[in-house]
């Protein structure tokens, strides 16, 4: 497995990669992912497109905490439909 580094654009010091959590479902953490087009509006709620989502990865810094999040390719859990 490749070690990847990244240093904040913001103050040069070293990021360190996380994951944001959701507990939205039933207090259960969830990863954060991306899913392309826009979401519905019905009467009650917004309904997701369907589609493959795409899992969030995040950076942290470790001087400034600044946070940089990016959608990675190889880690898309599942598939919407």
């Amino acid at each position: 497995m490749t070690t990847i580094t990244r240093t904040c654009p913001k103050c040069s010091k070293t990021m360190e990669q996380g994951l944001i959590v959701d507990h939205a479902h039933l207090g259960a953490p969830t990863w954060h992912t991306w899913i392309a087009g826009e979401p519905r509006r019905d009467w009650f709620n917004e309904k997701m497109p369907k589609g493959r989502e795409i899992r969030v990865t995040t950076w942290k810094c470790a001087g400034c905490g600044y946070l940089e999040s990016y959608a990675d390719n190889r880690k898309a859990p599942r598939e919407r439909s």
